[in-house]
């Protein structure tokens, strides 16, 4: 049984190659290598394929939600429905 030739590889597809990214808080333009925007001070991550940087995961924002959540939660418990 012979074996089907493999079909030759597709042409390389050119990525694009930016100088700049935008930022995704106050849309101005900020150097590919800068981690943290000049113009509002957050931090920016790496630029997408469409020049636009990426918005960082903030932890620290989503653990003190969940914190306040719960210390409402456990007065709300202690504060009506104790006894």
């Amino acid at each position: 049984m012979a074996r089907p030739k493999k079909k030759d590889s597709p042409a390389k597809v050119e990525t694009k190659t930016f100088t700049v990214k935008k930022c995704p808080y106050c849309y101005t333009y900020v150097a590919v290598k800068e981690m943290r925007c000049e113009a509002c001070g957050k931090k920016i991550g790496v630029v997408d394929s469409s020049g636009w940087a990426r918005k960082i995961f903030d932890w620290r924002a989503y653990l003190g939600a969940v914190v306040a959540i719960a210390i409402f939660l456990t007065f709300y418990w202690w504060a009506f429905l104790s006894e």
